[in-house]
């Protein structure tokens, strides 16, 4: 069979596994290493090219790294805040040392359980966005904190990346010397490519869409190569690669660009991954990763939901956020494969890896997907574990005007109320935000919009306006019904992104409903039909939005 019909096996094979895989609502993942399983040598070894097909999954390893190195922007951290950094550091030095003692405690090696510790700590990027896009909670709390610790696992696993790839097999105190001088060389190179280079070709850059993909595809690949030619390994290049762009204006086009290519090789290296996975280690390796599994599902979000809840998150929100973590990471993957390709640690630990991700990948989506009813469920026992000053209301006066949610369009809104001398209270449940709102000795409580018992203890009845600036419309119904309930005059303003949900809420006895595309449609409507197609009038509305962003968010 020549290469051609190799590869087109392989892809239809892949897509039937792929299409059973949605049926019954699995991981892609899953697929992708369940059809490496069926065209590898245990079953019917359709793959006879083997380099050629190691070689693809080696492009697809480098532009994954690529790709998750443009988001590293040192201001993404900067974004998350430091609750989601400390959960997230505890949450990978904790899992790490539990996860490693377990491997120990079966007979592993030091080194073989150094290195399953580190990649049970990490959790899956991918399944992790595409759920909570999917379930359209990436801009709940819960969400930005998930993110936040994704981000961070990112840099750690890039951090190992580099330590395996160039301090295997030990360094005389030369040898650490040498290596360091070309890690500045290297790094110093690039960073001089894109502070003085790369702007001076910007506009060549931005005046093709072929030749910024070009230039995307020539510049990570050809960092990647570089890092090789000096002792690195591709993929570290690809990833500084990566890392480098991530400041500039292309950043976000370029992921966009490379991302239906690095789909494509990120498929061939799952299913190179499951053909060369060892059937025959699986008597030997099933026990401990039923055992690590065990651990991954229920002990990494027991450690991450407590870190949560003693940084002051509600219990909802910690639980929530534990569940999200509970798989193993494709980066978990990249890291145990490379330490076998080093010979740092036997291949049997790669089956090891791969089965327990297997294992929880395909739990951990139903846990992400039913998390509402496990909150429910989990809800006692994590309550006892919350130690939060501002879990009980504390009511000192009468209030006209309550505010739920601060960060977004509520900033702007209580800079209003503020000016025009209003009673008002905000409600929030975020503890940086609450912070925030007490430095400025603004009234605020900490709690939640969907809490029926939160609700009852406020004094709605004497409310004249009640707007909610989340996007939730189960909680913007539930808000609706209670206020409605105590004072039927109340004009209560809610947000909703989704037309029809608008519509319901309006039937329901909503007084308005923010929607915010809506609304700038019709700002921009609103100015062409005062003004027409002036740009002085457009550049005018960009400096009072530029004054927002900055006054607002800090940003110039």
């Amino acid at each position: 069979m020549n290469l051609f019909a190799e590869l087109s096996l392989v892809l239809i094979v892949a897509t039937i596994v792929a299409a059973a895989m949605q049926r019954i609502k699995q991981p892609l993942i899953i697929g992708h290493i369940v059809t490496g399983i069926l065209v590898g040598p245990y079953v019917f070894n359709v793959i006879q090219s083997a380099e050629i097909f190691e070689l693809l999954s080696k492009l697809g390893v480098t532009l994954l790294l690529f790709i998750i190195g443009l988001s590293l922007n040192p201001k993404v951290l900067k974004e998350v805040g430091t609750p989601a950094l400390v959960i997230g550091i505890g949450q990978i030095a904790g899992t790490a040392l539990v996860g490693g003692t377990i491997a120990f405690a079966f007979g592993l090696s030091l080194m073989s359980s150094l290195f399953i510790g580190v990649a049970l700590s990490l959790s899956s990027t991918i399944v992790i966005l595409k759920l909570l896009s999917d379930m359209r909670q990436l801009g709940t709390l819960h969400g930005k904190i998930t993110i936040g610790i994704l981000v961070l696992q990112d840099i750690v696993a890039s951090a190992a990346l580099v330590v395996v790839g160039s301090a295997h097999g030990g360094h005389s105190q030369a040898q650490l010397g040498l290596l360091g001088s070309k890690v500045f060389l290297f790094v110093g190179g690039i960073w001089l490519l894109v502070r003085f280079i790369v702007p001076k070709i910007a506009p060549l850059i931005a005046a093709s869409q072929e030749f910024l993909f070009l230039f995307t595809l020539g510049w990570g690949l050809g960092i990647a190569s570089l890092a090789s030619m000096v002792g690195f390994s591709p993929e570290i290049g690809a990833l500084v690669a990566g890392v480098a762009l991530a400041s500039t204006p292309y950043a976000h086009e370029i992921a966009a660009k490379m991302r239906p290519l690095r789909d494509f090789f990120v498929v061939v290296f799952f299913i190179i991954l499951g053909a060369q996975f060892g059937i025959n280690d699986v008597h030997t390796v099933i026990v401990p990763a039923l055992f690590l599994s065990l651990f991954v599902l229920l002990g990494k979000p027991f450690i991450t939901t407590l870190l949560a809840a003693l940084s002051h998150y509600r219990s909802e929100t910690s639980i929530k956020t534990g569940l999200m973590l509970g798989q193993v990471s494709e980066f978990s993957f990249i890291l145990v494969l490379l330490g076998a390709q080093l010979g740092m640690i036997p291949q049997p630990i790669v089956s090891l890896v791969t089965l327990t991700a297997i294992i929880t990948l395909t739990f951990s989506s139903y846990f992400i997907l039913y998390s509402d009813k496990l909150y429910r469920f989990l809800r006692p026992y994590i309550t006892k574990a919350e130690h939060n000053d501002h879990s009980q209301p504390k009511l000192k006066h009468e209030y006209d005007i309550f505010v739920f949610g601060y960060k977004k369009a509520g900033r702007h809104f209580v800079d209003e109320l503020i000016r025009l001398e209003q009673r008002f209270l905000v409600i929030d449940f975020d503890p940086q935000m609450i912070k925030n709102l007490e430095d400025r000795g603004i009234p605020c409580l900490f709690g939640d919009a969907s809490n029926p018992e939160l609700l009852g203890d406020l004094d709605l009845a004497t409310a004249q306006v009640v707007v909610c600036n989340i996007a939730h419309y189960v909680t913007s119904n539930l808000l609706l019904s209670i206020v409605h309930t105590a004072n039927p005059n109340t004009v209560v303003v809610l947000t909703c992104d989704d037309p029809r949900e608008a519509a319901e809420l309006y039937h329901a006895g909503a007084t308005y409903v923010v929607m915010p595309h809506y609304l700038g449609g019709t700002k921009i409507s609103s100015i062409i039909d005062r003004y027409g197609l002036s740009r002085e009038v457009f550049e005018r509305e960009q400096q009072k939005h530029l004054s927002y962003l900055f006054k607002i968010h800090g940003i110039s």
